[in-house]
Order: structure tokens, then C-alpha cells, then sequence
């Protein structure tokens, strides 16, 4: 007994040759042929009609029984079948069952699977959000806790602050209400201060001019009994004059001394300089100036210096007279070629040729307010040689600070009688 299938036919499985054997039939093999038959008839009822094409297996519905189905398939069958088609359809049946149960078994399997794998992946997605979601919220309540404390410390501060603004404005005022306490007091002490002043100004201002002149009269009488004690020591001591003082310097480079003669001033005490003239003499006298230097340039003038004398381990300045005060004669003006001490007190050893004119820097005026005597000027140079010599000496090269790159060495200074005119 054979099963066929028609795919032309209906979906239900048939017997293609016979039907079923009875239980007459004579046994065959040691088996029974109803037995057979029974087990066949099950396989065909059982297995539903399935095609395989391009390695896919597809169950033929149920529907494909209907009339306009078996026209639709009657024109599709009269195209040749596909060798895949033909195959299956040749293929036993116990093979295309076990292919079916394999392809319906593997479905649910792969359903499952895709389902897991969805579920996983958006677990994972949903875990990676969360955790995200998560720092970030984190991080935003770490700084909402810094703004939160941020925010109380400007608020402890705007207290202080408050506080201080508040003791600071109690201050002021207490300060204001000083002020205007101790403004009253000062207009009464300036208004008592000004009554005092009118009513003891002139008393006051008569016994301030009389000291004046008192103090104004002594010095006068100081200075002039100092002007004359000094001309009377030029006279008893040097002659009537005039007198004359020679310098004997060595230029730089120069082997041989050259003279440089000085005109001393009258010691008239009206018209002359007897102090100062009576302080070189005795300079000179003292040998005060002998091995000095001319050492310094100013520009305007050249100033001459004592050098020092080593006495034992030390080295001290020869001890010479020095003016005690800053004698002045309008007839003995700062000009070029004059000679002069320094106007400050206490300086009368050194002295200084005017290399130009220096009235009005050396006489006396008033600067910031305040009087500056003249600086006495005693002698002058007056031949044509001795200027010469101080031109040159003026042309030296000077170091940066105003100190001459080599000094004009004093080898001596003398005093020379002048006959009487």
C-alpha cells in the first residue's frame, strides 16, 4: 500500500492504491497487515500537507481547499515546478516530518531569544540613564549644598557687616556732634585769641621791634668791631697795603710751576673786606695752602681744597683761621676772575676761582622765602698771565662727579710785598 500527496488536489492525505486491509487478511513477515494499514492511515491523518521552497518548509493552509483556490492553483500548476518543489515532494515523508518538527521547535526558541535580547538591551540602556541621571543629580545637590553655604556665610557677613554699618553711623555721629562741640569751643578761644591780640598787639609789637633793633644793633656792633680788630691786624701785620698773594701751582703733565697772582681786597671797613682779606693772609701765613690742590669743578667755579697732613697714625687738615662770618661788599661783586670763600660758616679754609660770572648766584637774595647772605669775595686776578693759567686749568677734564681726572697741585703760596702807590 502506498500514501500519495497532490498539491492539485484537496489538503487531506488519501490512499493512493486500495484501502485498508480487513482482519481476514493473511499475515505476512510476522506481522500483521491490519497493523500496517492502521499505523499508515495514522501518518496521513496526522501529518498536514507542507512545501519546501528555496530552504524554507511552509504548511499549506487549509484554505487552498476552497474552489477558487483549486482554479488559482490548477493555472499555477501548469507552469513547470521548481526543482526544489519536485525534490520535496519526492522526499519520504518521515523525512519532511522530522524537517517541520525541527523548523516549528527552533521558532519559539528564537522568539524567546529576540524577547531576551530586547529585554536586556533596554535593561541596559535603562541602567546606563539611571546611573547618569543619577551623578548628575548627585552633583547638582553637592553644589546646591555649596550655593546653600555659600549663601550663609554671605548672609553672616551681611550681618557683621550690618553691625558695623550700624556702630560705624553711631560713631559718625557722635563725631559730628564732637566736631561742632570743639568747633564752638575754637571760635571762642579765636574770638577770646583775637581780643587778647587787639588789646595787647601794640604793646606786644612795640617790645618785638625794639628787641629786633637791640639784637640787629649788637650784631652790628659785633661785626663791626670785627671788621675793624681785623683791619688793624692786616696793618700792624702785612703793611698798609696793597696786598698781594702768589700761587705757585703744577699743571698736569708739566714738570715746570707756574704763578697765578691774586689782588687781595681793600680792608677799608666801608668799602673794603678786611675780615675776609685778614683770614687768607693768615691762611697763607700758616702755610695752610701749601701742597693743597685745586681738586674740584663746578663748572662755574674752580675750588681749592687744603690737603691733609698725616700726623703720627692719623691724618688730619692743617689748622688755619676761618671767617665768622659771611662778609659781604657790594664793591667786590662775583665777576670773572675773582676769588672767594663759601658762604656757609665753617667753611673759610677752602676757597674758589669764579671761572664766569656768578653775581647773581653768589650774592645776597632771598631763595624759598628765606634770606641767604652773599659769599665773601677778597681778591682778584688782574694780569693777563695768571688768567691765562686759569683758562687752562678751566679746560681740564672733569670726572662725573665734578672732581677734576687730575689736580693742579698748590706748591706753595706767599705772601709778596707791594710797594705804596
Amino acid at each position: 500500500m502506498a500514501l500519495s500527496i497532490d498539491s492539485n488536489t484537496d489538503s487531506t492525505p488519501y490512499l493512493a492504491h486500495g484501502s485498508l486491509s480487513t482482519c481476514d487478511d493473511i499475515e505476512e513477515g510476522g506481522y500483521s497487515s491490519q497493523e500496517e494499514d492502521f499505523n499508515e492511515a495514522r501518518d496521513q491523518l496526522i501529518v498536514p500537507k507542507c512545501i519546501t521552497f528555496g530552504g524554507y518548509t511552509r504548511r499549506v493552509s487549509q484554505c487552498e481547499s476552497l474552489q477558487f483556490r483549486r482554479n488559482l492553483n490548477r493555472e499555477e500548476h501548469t507552469v513547470s515546478p521548481s526543482p526544489a518543489v519536485d525534490n520535496f515532494q519526492h522526499q519520504p515523508l518521515s523525512s519532511q516530518i522530522s524537517k517541520q518538527e525541527r523548523v516549528d521547535g527552533s521558532a519559539p526558541k528564537i522568539k524567546i531569544r529576540t524577547i531576551m535580547s530586547c529585554l536586556m538591551l533596554f535593561l541596559f540602556t535603562f541602567c546606563v540613564a539611571y546611573f547618569a541621571q543619577h551623578g548628575r543629580v548627585k552633583s547638582l545637590h553637592y553644589q546646591l549644598e555649596i550655593l546653600h553655604e555659600t549663601r550663609r556665610h554671605l548672609e553672616e557677613s551681611h550681618s557683621k557687616i550690618s553691625q558695623e554699618l550700624q556702630a560705624a553711623s553711631f560713631n559718625l555721629a557722635r563725631y559730628k556732634e564732637t566736631h561742632e562741640k570743639m568747633k564752638k569751643v575754637n571760635h571762642d578761644i579765636s574770638a577770646h585769641m583775637r581780643r587778647l591780640k587787639e588789646e595787647e598787639s601794640r604793646e606786644s609789637l612795640s617790645e618785638l621791634e625794639k628787641r629786633t633793633e637791640i639784637a640787629e644793633s649788637r650784631l652790628r656792633y659785633i661785626v663791626d668791631s670785627i671788621r675793624s680788630a681785623s683791619k688793624e691786624q692786616v696793618l700792624q701785620k702785612y703793611g698798609p697795603g696793597p696786598h698781594q698773594v702768589e700761587l705757585i701751582v703744577k699743571l698736569p703733565g708739566s714738570q715746570a710751576t707756574q704763578t697765578i697772582k691774586l689782588e687781595m681786597a681793600s680792608v677799608d671797613t666801608k668799602f673794603g673786606m678786611p675780615h675776609a682779606v685778614h683770614t687768607f693772609l693768615d691762611q697763607v701765613q700758616a702755610k695752610a695752602w701749601d701742597g693743597a690742590a685745586f681738586s674740584f669743578h663746578a663748572g662755574h667755579v674752580l675750588l681749592a681744597v687744603p690737603s691733609p697732613v698725616p700726623q703720627g697714625s692719623v691724618v688730619v687738615v692743617k689748622e688755619a683761621p676761618r671767617v665768622l662770618f659771611p662778609e659781604y661788599n657790594n664793591a667786590y661783586p662775583h665777576e670773572k676772575y675773582t676769588v672767594a670763600f663759601p658762604g656757609r660758616l665753617g667753611t673759610g679754609q677752602d676757597f674758589y676761582i669764579n671761572l664766569r660770572s656768578n653775581v647773581i648766584n653768589h650774592s645776597p637774595k632771598i631763595q624759598d622765602g628765606k634770606f641767604v647772605e652773599g659769599e665773601p669775595c677778597f681778591a682778584r686776578i688782574v694780569d693777563m698771565e695768571s688768567r691765562r693759567i686759569v683758562d687752562q686749568m678751566g679746560m681740564m677734564s672733569v670726572n662725573s662727579n665734578g672732581s677734576l681726572s687730575e689736580p693742579v697741585i698748590i706748591e706753595e703760596a706767599r705772601i709778596v710785598a707791594v710797594p705804596a702807590r
